[in-house]
């Protein structure tokens, strides 16, 4: 798998950078999870890491002196990668994870990533429809998503509840197709009414503006799956500290 980092093995968990060093993101110490992707339908999980000794490039740096850690490296420290290579650093599911539908079915606003012609990401924020097994976008026919997924099928999308210390989320990869027509039209209802008052939906300023601009529904098919879960990670790693009142800061 290629970034513009370097490329990473995801049926190893190995990263080699461009010179050819490989780091198995393990090897990191303070390890949070996190999510990798070279593009679109590519992905894996990942460990990210904040060391003050060692940072990303130093980390690269050491790749395979696996002394470094048992010399320099506290038990506490060595717990945390322990930690890591059984629980975090794992890769795409092919099954929905545990407690996902409890977040998919849930009212909060997703982040939908798709492919550009030039292989960047347009990312977007979008209400969403889960039903099915499937994951139900809808949109204009005019926008840059709707061109994205019509000349490159596939997705990512993010759905992720950010309350400080329990933070958690998912990420499903899909391929995608275009629902036009009046089913899309039936779709798009519902996925509007997850969002908007009976209110809203009458009044035509909003509810009918809405109609008359999603014109077309995308409909995703989840082939992979990463989740997180901060209250886990907390535990396993932090010690439960992040849960202390006054340690992290409430989010504007």
């Amino acid at each position: 798998r290629r970034s513009a980092y370097g490329t990473y093995d995801q049926s190893s968990a190995v990263y080699r950078n461009g010179r050819g060093r490989k780091a198995v993101f393990a090897q990191a110490q303070w390890v949070t999870s996190g999510y990798f992707a070279d593009d679109l339908g590519n992905a894996g999980h990942y460990g990210t890491k904040r060391n003050d000794r060692l940072g990303f490039a130093g980390a690269a740096e050491n790749l395979n002196r696996r002394d470094f850690f048992d010399k320099q490296s506290s038990e506490q420290d060595k717990r945390k990668v322990s930690f890591a290579r059984s629980e975090v650093l794992v890769p795409m599911q092919g099954t929905m994870p545990s407690g996902a539908e409890e977040i998919l079915t849930g009212r909060f606003i997703a982040s939908l990533a798709t492919e550009n012609e030039d292989g960047s990401i347009h990312l977007t924020a979008v209400w969403y429809l889960f039903d099915g097994g499937c994951l139900y976008v809808a949109t204009s026919s005019r926008t840059r998503k709707a061109r994205n997924v019509a000349a490159r099928p596939k997705a990512s999308l993010m759905v992720d509840i950010r309350k400080p210390a329990s933070e958690r989320g998912l990420v499903a990869v899909c391929t995608v197709d275009v629902v036009a027509g009046e089913l899309s039209r039936e779709i798009n209802v519902r996925i509007h009414r997850r969002y908007m008052s009976e209110a809203a939906l009458a009044d035509p300023r909003t509810g009918g503006t809405m109609a008359a601009m999603d014109d077309i529904t995308l409909r995703l098919t989840p082939t992979g799956w990463c989740a997180w879960d901060m209250r886990t990670l907390d535990d396993a790693v932090f010690g439960g500290t992040m849960k202390t009142p006054g340690y992290l800061l409430p989010l504007d």
